[in-house]
């Protein structure tokens, strides 16, 4: 089993386009613990499963990019294709997929991970000030 499966928020049905054949597969966003800061994408099934990890900010940057512009470099670009759909363009050194995704249920779980991030609490002056003291007083 998969990282994407294993950890897998929200699942969804994806039609994948890839060397000239077209075809609906299911689909996974998932996440892991250990990596917060990325998403993972994921289609296929059984052992023709893929997954991609992806920067929470391409997710987040792609789901407002035209095609003409998409959010990524590399192997994997994210754009917003249509009112009901993201794109994304995996590339496996081999070949070109696109995985398209259905964009409620995209933007839903990207804005669930979103939300799990916390800012930290902002110190004090007279905290920060006293780390400061601290920190000089030590490096002499």
């Amino acid at each position: 089993m998969s990282e994407a499966e294993r950890g897998a928020a929200e699942r969804v049905t994806v039609y994948v386009q890839r060397g000239g054949r077209t075809w609906t597969t299911d689909g996974a966003l998932g996440y892991g613990t250990g990596r917060p800061f990325e998403v993972i994408l994921g289609f296929g099934g059984g052992p023709a499963w893929t997954s991609w990890a992806v920067d929470v900010s391409v997710a987040i940057l792609g789901i407002y990019c035209p095609p003409s512009s998409p959010a990524g470099m590399g192997d994997v670009r994210i754009w917003r294709h249509g009112e009901d759909c993201v794109a994304v363009a995996l590339h496996d050194g081999k070949a070109l997929a696109v995985a398209h995704y259905p964009a409620d249920a995209f933007c839903r779980f990207v804005e669930t991970v979103v939300a799990m991030y916390e800012d930290p609490e902002p110190l004090a002056d007279e905290v920060l000030a006293a780390q400061i003291e601290e920190w000089i007083t030590d490096a002499t």
